[in-house]
């Protein structure tokens, strides 16, 4: 990744304490620019407990897998900045491309971040815009189609939140160029899904056996001040646990395009989810105070309405 020489003059502007040991010197524009990068790349390490909760997400894609990273900056202007940008961008097409992988599962990836070869890039950007970059996460998954979608763009394939959706396709060999067209686009539209709905597993069977449980715990205990007997009080659990899989399964959802349908009378014939991931900037860190989803559903009504 190249870094844009800094002019002379505004190294000298830019921060009075750096200005006199670059005075010291008779130094070249080339020089005195190595010289505050390297100060810089210096200070990076002392820049790495401050908290980076901003960034980007970015994906790199084909038909048939697609790699999502994150990377995190401490300001959102430092996410605008064009070098920034091209850092997400390089990291995505790295992920897309990388051999190595820390959890690998049939349809999805989870790579190690440390493997991508980008420490020198991200160095370089922390040493020019002085703050404390890192390179949170990176993951990729394939399948017979697989479908992208990033919302709140700044660039293209670059945002704040992505969506990606794997499908297998039962017989690829006798699926006409009109079909491909159409899962491809079925991919897309749950990518978008997937972004506004905020699913947390795939089907039913995906649910871990302890957040399963945890859920019936918290459902009997609501349950229990009706005053019911035991028996009631577990048909009541039952029946508010189909909410929970209508809420958090995938296939269980209601397609955020048209809410007369679940996701799963969305897949034709012989066609089916592998896997989906959704990635938002600074999600689980503490500043993280907002879903998400809100502003775009009703993006997502004018466009089925369109």
């Amino acid at each position: 990744m190249v870094i844009k020489p800094i002019a002379l003059d505004h190294l000298f502007a830019t921060c009075s304490s750096n200005s006199n040991p670059l005075r010291s010197f008779n130094t070249s524009t080339d020089e005195a620019a190595k010289i505050l990068r390297e100060k810089g790349i210096a200070a990076a390490s002392k820049k790495a407990s401050r908290r980076a909760a901003e960034g980007l997400v970015g994906i790199a894609a084909t038909d048939t897998a697609a790699a999502l990273v994150e990377i995190n900056s401490e300001t959102d202007f430092v996410s605008r900045n064009d070098q920034f940008k091209a850092l997400v961008s390089e990291a995505a097409q790295h992920a897309l491309k990388s051999t190595t992988t820390s959890q690998h599962h049939q349809h999805q990836e989870q790579l190690d971040t440390s493997s991508l070869d980008m420490s020198q890039s991200i160095s370089s950007i922390a040493a020019v815009v002085r703050e404390n970059i890192q390179f949170r996460r990176a993951l990729r998954i394939k399948g017979d189609i697989v479908g992208t979608y990033i919302h709140a763009t700044v660039a293209p394939n670059l945002g704040r939140i992505a969506g990606v959706v794997s499908l297998s396709v039962k017989d690829t060999t006798t699926t006409s160029s009109s079909q491909q067209q159409q899962h491809k686009e079925l991919a897309h539209r749950l990518a978008m899904h997937v972004v506004a709905a905020l699913p947390r597993y795939l089907d039913r069977n995906s649910v871990p056996d302890q957040a399963l449980n945890a859920e019936k715990e918290v459902l009997r205990t609501q349950a229990a001040g009706t005053g019911k007997s035991p028996d009631i009080i577990e048909k009541i659990v039952m029946g508010r646990l189909q909410k929970f899989y209508e809420e958090n399964c995938l296939v269980d959802q209601k397609f955020i395009m048209d809410d007369s349908k679940r996701v799963k009378e969305m897949l034709g014939e012989g066609v089916k989810i592998e896997a989906f991931y959704r990635m938002q900037v600074g999600e689980g860190m503490e500043s993280d105070d907002e879903n998400g989803g809100g502003d775009f559903v009703s993006e997502v009504n004018k466009l089925a309405q369109s």
